[in-house]
């Protein structure tokens, strides 16, 4: 019975459609000379041999008055009048008159026209941008035209200039701001931004190129290097892949064995072991890391001259390996011959930097200078406040999982001309071991440096870039930094360097303008910067470190962009404080407890709120002052998904 019910009433309803519909119909015929019901569309009406449209509804969109011919698409109407075409909006409103083209049709972003057998192009307001007198084929991209003559491929920008004859080469794309990658058949070549050719399409089946370094190239499965003039350095002919490195030269693979050419491309360590990484070391040799966690060192003739296991690895420069013996003193060999040149004796030691490096005995440091230059000689000795270890420095969880696409820059800046930061190395020595045991990154990815200057600051972000280009949106970032930070007086906020001059910051700091806008321009998953310095321009004591400045600035705020997260220890105008009773920085403390507590597992979101919550209910109870941490993320981060 129900089902009857159902059966009826469905009758009743089609009944009822096909009755409305009927009385539309009766409705138009009795207005114009012929009506055609197009499907579900609509209708075509006319007056005499004047077409026009109504919608489903009867209501007219075009009246039959102009057009002979109206055909209606999502996008609106395609009109004529004879063989002239033209196209009215969805509301059929006339955007391109049926007055010049043979054929019209509206894509998502503007109209393709044609005279004939030639095709252009019109912008979205019907405006020509590419007339229609020169290419058979013409495609819109979101910065320019792909245009054909035949099978002949070209490009005009995206305001229709020819950038690209289509004479010579069979397919043309653009790769943004960097240039063309340009094919005749299977061969493939490259043109500069303005159409000049640079790689000619003749001899490579693969070309690429490096932001302003040079051109990857292949022939077949066999990579090689071009220089940015297009000049062959390195032939596709032996090895399956090819990256060069800034000015060092190039890291060169045959299957999954690593070796290194030089900047003039010539082999200077063959190939022979599937090695994770190699460093290179101005012209003294290898440093190779290899899955079994050591760092294998060769000189330039390819003789070993150590195996270092990496927690032990402290690196190599200046010609000089700084090396532990089985005592975990450090001293130094030359690696050119493998000779210890400073018999181990220090308790912790750093490689060289402009022929100096900074050694301890125990709670003493100093520094000293390369013996390679001259006699090898104390050239002064530090004052370094360490003190006493506390909780986040014992028990630091050491989690078995690997971030193999994690890379960390940490800076601990303590030491300055005429003051101290207290514990700001305490603080860097800390994070690090928490990157390396709870935050699972390899000892090969951390650039740890103390007392940093300018171009140590810089080197490591070119370092940075480096390898985001080569992991292509696959890697990490983190960056660290305790030390002093200073706002100029263009408001502009800057970490300050080992070598910064306050009344010189605006060209002697690291602004947080390039920091930010470095790593927002990086392909990366993630770019998280943790800053325990205060912009405020006073020291962790509370004491003014500028010379005639009767009261501090407040710093501009800064735009994140990318994917960058922002976690700093003090907001605008206050001082980012020590903790003395745990020989830390207030926000490194509670930024490791948090690490130490969750072993790393926690929210970007949840690790930020903590600190901020937990900084500024200690700072004014043991420092008597407010210290706000201020955390912010650019609009393509969310803070709850994201992990250090």
């Amino acid at each position: 019975m129900k089902k009857i019910l159902i059966i009826l009433l469905m009758i009743n309803l089609f009944t009822s459609i096909s009755v409305a519909q009927d009385n539309i119909v009766t409705k138009l015929e009795s207005k114009y000379t012929y009506v055609y019901k197009d499907g579900d569309k609509g209708f075509d009406v006319y007056i005499g041999d004047k077409v026009g449209w109504c919608d489903i509804n009867g209501k007219e969109i075009i009246a039959p008055t102009k057009y002979t011919y109206v055909s209606k698409y999502d996008k609106g109407f395609y009109v004529k009048i004879g063989d002239k075409a033209g196209w009215c909006d969805i509301n059929g409103k006339e955007t391109i008159a049926p007055t010049k083209y043979t054929y019209v049709y509206r894509s998502s972003n503007g109209y393709e026209v044609k005279i004939g057998d030639k095709e252009g192009w019109c912008d979205i307001n019907g405006k020509e941008i590419i007339a229609p007198t020169k290419y058979t084929y013409v495609y819109k991209y979101s910065d320019g035209y792909s245009v054909n003559i035949g099978d002949k491929a070209g490009w005009c920008d995206i305001n229709g200039k020819e950038i690209i004859a289509p004479t010579k080469y069979t397919y043309v794309s653009k790769y943004g701001d960097e240039g063309f990658d340009v094919k005749i058949g299977d061969k493939k070549g490259w043109c500069d931004i303005n159409g000049k050719e640079i790689i000619a399409p003749t001899k490579y089946t693969y070309v690429s190129k490096i932001l302003d370094k040079g051109y990857s190239v292949k022939i077949g499965d066999k990579a090689g290097y071009c220089d940015i003039n297009g000049k062959e350095i390195i032939a596709p002919t032996k090895y399956t892949y090819v990256d060069k490195y800034g000015d060092e030269g190039f890291s060169v693979e045959i299957g999954d064995k690593k070796g290194w050419c030089d900047i003039n491309g010539k082999e200077i360590l063959t190939p022979k072991f599937p090695y994770s990484f190699i460093f290179y070391n101005e012209g003294h040799g290898f440093s190779c890391y290899t899955t079994d966690n050591r760092f294998h060192i060769y000189n330039m003739k390819q003789n070993k001259i150590a195996d270092i296991d990496e927690t032990r690895y402290i690196g190599m420069s200046e010609g000089l390996l700084c090396f532990p013996n089985e005592n975990n003193l450090y001293g130094y060999m030359e690696m050119a011959t493998g000779n210890v040149i400073i018999e181990p004796q220090y308790t912790s030691a750093e490689v060289f930097k402009d022929g100096v490096a900074k050694v301890s005995k125990g709670k003493e440091s100093f520094l000293i200078t390369n013996p390679l230059k001259g006699k090898s000689e104390v050239v002064s000795s530090l004052s370094v406040e360490q003190g006493k270890q506390s909780d986040i420095d014992n028990n630091i969880p050491e989690i078995k999982r690997k971030q193999e696409n994690t890379f960390a820059v940490i800076v601990a800046n303590q030491n300055y001309e005429n003051f101290v930061c207290p514990f700001a190395i305490n603080d860097g020595k800390t994070f690090k071991e928490y990157c390396l045991k709870t935050l699972g990154i390899p000892a090969t990815n951390v650039m740890y440096y103390e007392d940093a200057t300018l171009n140590n600051i810089h080197n490591a972000m070119g370092r940075i870039k480096d390898l985001a280009d080569v992991y292509e949106g696959d890697a990490k970032i983190i960056f660290y930094y305790a030390g002093q930070g200073v706002t100029g007086e263009d408001k502009q906020s800057y970490l300050l360097p080992s070598d910064g001059v306050i009344n010189l910051i605006s060209s002697t700091g690291y602004s947080l303008q390039s920091l930010y806008g470095e790593l927002g321009n990086l392909n990366v998953k993630s770019a998280v910067c943790l800053l325990d310095a205060g912009f405020n321009n006073e020291n962790r004591k509370g004491e003014n470190v500028g010379k005639n400045r009767g009261v501090a600035i407040k710093n501009k705020e800064e735009i994140l962009k990318g994917r960058v997260v922002s976690i700093t220890a003090a907001s605008s105008g206050e001082t980012a404080l020590e903790y003395k009773d745990k020989s830390h920085g207030l926000f490194t403390y509670f930024l490791c407890k948090k690490l130490q507590e969750t072993k790393g597992e926690i929210s970007l979101e949840d690790l930020g709120t903590y600190i901020k919550t937990n900084v500024s209910k200690t700072s004014i109870s043991i420092n008597n002052k407010k210290q706000t941490p201020n955390n912010k993320a650019s609009e393509l981060v969310n803070l709850k998904n994201e992990k250090l």
